[in-house]
């Protein structure tokens, strides 16, 4: 069933390029989760509540740009949409890094979040039309999945250097 499942990859590198991207995003996302809460809250002495803003930012900034990217897919196309999203969730990922303050923190999440709805929109559209009929559903199906792996061994890496 996997096989069936890659058929048809060759033909369409840019669904390969999509799962990848997707995976490692999921990856990287996955093991600032478990300390985020930690280093927010041991590097700008802030309270619980502000922690889970900080935390949930990420999310709400995503409802607010869905409906957005695809009008910008539609308008500029599906790989303009997909470079800025990626290069905006990048920035910001690597920027919550380099915070020196609260205030940044939670900007930059919420850029990284605005950026990574961005992504998701684009892609989604880019597997709702590049692909034949017969390998639409086989490629939305590994796209999926390459969420799924990248999110379980999240915790043990984001957890391992953890001071």
């Amino acid at each position: 069933m996997l096989a069936a499942a890659f058929k048809g990859l060759k033909a369409r590198p840019g669904v390969f390029y999509l799962c990848t991207t997707i995976f490692l995003t999921s990856v990287g996302m996955g093991a600032l989760a478990p300390i985020l809460p930690l280093f927010t809250e041991s590097e700008f002495l802030v309270n619980r509540t502000q922690v889970g803003i900080a935390v949930g930012l990420f999310g709400i900034s995503r409802i607010f740009t869905s409906l957005p990217a695809g009008y910008l897919t539609q308008r500029y196309g599906r790989r303009v949409v997909l470079q800025v999203g990626s290069i905006i969730s990048v920035i910001g990922a690597v920027m919550v890094a380099f915070s020196f303050s609260y205030t940044w923190l939670i900007c930059w999440r919420f850029i990284s979040g605005l950026g990574w709805s961005v992504y998701l929109t684009g892609s989604s559209v880019y597997l709702r039309d590049v692909p034949s009929v017969d390998n639409r559903a086989r490629f939305l199906s590994l796209f999926e999945m390459s969420i799924l792996p990248g999110a379980k061994p999240r915790p043990s890496i984001g957890g391992i250097s953890w001071r």
